[in-house]
């Protein structure tokens, strides 16, 4: 019978897009056995010397759903419950017990319950999971677990508790006794499983007490408000995350405990003990009310109490939508969120040998933020357009040399047909080799948290292998929101960093110049409102009017890179090109106009030497006499050239025909 369970394996746990796959049960723990990659690692594991390298090693490894024969990383109808679970053993939460004294504790109980089938020891090798059969039944999963749970208990053994969560993932390390804890025990299984615990007694459902919509609340009225609209039968991870916001927010105890009581698979006393080691956790707030407006329809509930939400950092936490958790072994799974822990300079330099792969070269890399600024009208959505297109086909963008990869481009402000055809013209010469993805968002009025789930969910599914996404514009995202407010953009350029680095992509955005001539102006200062606008993101492309007619300067800062030479490029529908030649320097003065050649200009130059000029020497004419750029002049007589204006033949430059008078 054994040979038939088959279980789920996610051999990138950190990557959203590895497929999990349905494996024999038994090539799994084989495997834990005789693979020198997974001996590798553990050994590794075995040997760090801080939780951060631990917690990056485990990484490493490839992971585990005992519980279902799935090829879905989250709850799916397709998926077959193999009727087991891994009780997880450790120090951390047993640490008056060593490794040696779990082993003896637990193979006892296997010799008395036969629902408990054996163990393997856990990544570091300092606690045990132990393989127990439950039900088969879904809606029976969290009761076999409280049963089991019980059982340990009267044998002096504390388990986690996330390990009830219906799709739990564990790590998979190298065990070189997996055959004599669990396989043979494995074969040997009767099928006897533990009978659920009885349904715990029916307990009111929590309500909030009245509040007057015109008083101060506290923080435990607002946690109040929002906790009625959550039901505490949650994951065990976003449980904790929900405990760590309401501390961190200046709530009592006595609130996440009277709103948990509700659950299923309460334990009394079990919210005090949490209580204690939630400490700088990192989780805010706005983990509650984001909870709380899912379940509350998407309307937030503190709207209808306060005359005005006040819009805090915590306001745009993207919590965990990850259904699954995974095993943390001997240490704290209470503080996941928590900040990292301190580590050297040689363990850094160890761990990231080299640095995130470039996107745009010399600009940005995987999980930086790129902004580009121009004035209004300047072409930034077309730029924008462009990136898009470098990006999905490997090529220059405003001379930088792009990595070809799948892009995401979000549109809030053209209207689709207006959209397709810029696309259309951008391709008309260079179609794309591969398509960017495009979300629409223009008259939609949707806030970041929202579009950020939005835009999450989509790359987790898309099965592409995107590495960039543009918003165009960045204001359209502030809401309510003052994008002369430091706090305010900070906040959503936070919310873009833990997107990209959640998504593994950069992010990159146009934002618009402040009113005036911006020629004696630093790049970085260049843009409307906040400050924080030029010093959050990791690379600055400005562009400023050059004093030649339809030319820009492109000043390029990085963060992370040696700051390139300015460029000067040229517009020439649709297409911005780059201009050799060009004085980055001459920029358009404060109060002047842009430096034109008209092509009657040309065309009198022209007819001073009715049988032709050597076009070097015309350009040398035309610039000296009108005061305008080399560059200048020669785009204009190509594009006069292109009209057939002109005649250009062994670099001679001649008025055709229709327009020679003589």
């Amino acid at each position: 019978m054994t040979d038939t369970i088959r279980v789920g394996v996610q051999r990138n746990i950190t990557d959203k897009n590895c497929p999990v796959e349905s494996v024999p049960l038994l090539s799994v723990l084989e495997q834990m056995h005789a693979s020198e990659n997974l001996k590798a690692i553990t050994t590794a594991i075995v040997k760090a010397q801080n939780k951060h390298e631990v917690d990056e090693l485990k990484r490493t490894l490839p992971a585990v759903i005992i519980s279902a024969d799935t090829t879905h990383r989250k709850v799916h109808p397709d998926d077959v419950r193999t009727g087991l679970i891994l009780m997880d053993i450790d120090s951390g939460d047993n640490p008056d017990m060593d490794i040696d004294e779990m082993r003896v504790v637990v193979e006892q109980m296997r010799r008395r319950y036969d629902y408990l089938i054996g163990f393997t020891l856990s990544a570091t090798w300092r606690g045990l999971k132990v393989l127990c059969a439950v039900s088969k039944r879904a809606d029976e999963h969290v009761r076999c677990f409280m049963a089991l749970e019980e059982i340990f208990s009267q044998h002096g053994i504390n388990v986690d508790r996330a390990c009830k969560d219906l799709k739990r993932v564990n790590y998979v390390p190298h065990d070189p006794n997996v055959q004599e804890t669990l396989i043979k025990h494995l074969a040997d299984w009767n099928g006897a499983y533990i009978e659920p615990a009885d349904p715990p007694k029916k307990r009111a459902q929590y309500r909030a007490p009245a509040i007057s919509a015109g008083s101060d609340m506290t923080p435990d009225e607002e946690a109040q408000l929002c906790l009625q609209h959550m039901n505490p039968d949650m994951d065990y991870a976003d449980w904790i995350a929900v405990g760590m916001a309401l501390k961190d927010h200046g709530c009592c105890c006595a609130t996440w405990d009277a709103w948990s009581a509700g659950a299923e698979s309460y334990k009394q006393g079990e919210c005090e003990r949490k209580w204690a080691g939630f400490s700088g956790s990192g989780v805010g707030f706005g983990t509650v009310v984001k909870l709380a407006t899912d379940g509350n329809g998407g309307k937030n509930p503190l709207f209808i109490k306060r005359d005005k939400l006040n819009v805090t950092a915590d306001d745009f936490d993207n919590i965990m939508h990850d259904n699954t958790t995974t095993d943390d072994d001997d240490d704290d799974k209470d503080n996941k969120t928590a900040l990292p822990q301190v580590t050297d300079a040689e363990a850094l330099m160890a761990m990231y040998p080299t640095e995130p792969v470039s996107l745009i070269e010399g600009v940005v890399g995987v999980g930086d933020k790129l902004i580009l600024s121009a004035s209004s009208k300047a072409g930034k959505t077309w730029l924008m357009l462009h990136l898009a297109y470098a990006m999905q086909n490997g090529d220059k963008w405003l001379g930088h040399q792009c990595k070809k990869c799948d892009v995401l481009y979000v549109n809030f402000e053209l209207t689709e047909p207006w959209l397709g055809k810029r696309f259309r013209l951008i391709t008309q010469s260079k179609p794309f080799q591969e398509a960017p993805s495009v979300l629409n968002l223009r008259g939609f009025n949707v806030g970041w948290t929202e579009l950020s789930k939005h835009i999450k969910q989509h790359i987790e599914t898309a099965g592409k292998k995107y590495g960039l996404i543009i918003l165009d514009p960045i204001y359209k995202m502030l809401g309510e929101c003052d994008e002369n407010s430091n706090g305010d953009v900070a906040m959503l350029l936070n919310a873009l960093e833990r997107m990209g680095h959640e998504t593994q992509t950069a992010t990159a955005f146009s934002h618009h110049h402040s009113k005036g001539n911006k020629s004696g102006v630093d790049a970085i200062e260049r843009m409307s409102g906040a400050g924080v606008w030029g010093r959050e993101p990791d690379a600055i492309i400005d562009l400023t009017a050059h004093e030649d007619e339809d030319c820009w300067v492109v000043d390029t800062t990085a963060r992370n890179y040696a700051k390139p030479p300015k460029v000067v490029v040229r517009c020439e529908f649709p297409n911005f090109v780059p201009v050799e030649d060009g004085d980055p320097d001459a920029l358009k003065k404060p109060g002047g106009s842009s430096k034109k050649l008209t092509e009657a200009n040309v065309l009198d130059m022209c007819r001073t030497v009715p049988l032709g000029l050597k076009k070097a020497n015309l350009v040398n004419m035309l610039a000296e006499n009108h005061n305008v750029s080399k560059p200048t002049v020669r785009a204009r007589i190509s594009e006069m050239t292109k009209n057939d204006k002109l005649c250009e033949k062994d670099k001679m430059i001649t008025i055709t025909e229709d327009d020679n008078p003589f």
